[in-house]
């Protein structure tokens, strides 16, 4: 049976068979010192609240028991669609400070 090089192994499988050093074991490495976390401001992560993802669900609510029942409700229902996405695009984005 032939030998296999760990050479042309590495290249077509793509895992070392070697033993490498760690990072911090090599020369020269110093380890940084750990940082305490900043406070994080949760006034800028918060989201103005908004209606239209509600509406969305009740005009998707709706157009789908337009399949079921009748094509007018259908349509009611894909009109909300197109106004709540619309209503919900256009929507002003909340003011940080």
């Amino acid at each position: 049976m032939k030998r296999v090089p760990t050479e042309n192994f590495e290249l077509f499988i793509g895992i070392s068979l070697r033993k490498r050093k760690r990072v911090s074991e090599e020369a020269g490495q110093r380890k940084r010192p750990v940082r305490k976390p900043r406070a994080i401001d949760e006034a800028v992560f918060a989201e103005k609240k908004s209606y239209w993802p509600f509406v969305l669900a009740l005009a998707l609510a709706i157009a789908l028991m337009g399949v079921v029942i009748h094509p007018i409700l259908l349509v009611i229902g894909l009109l909300l669609v197109v106004v709540a996405v619309i209503g919900w695009g256009l929507e002003r984005p909340s003011s940080t400070k």
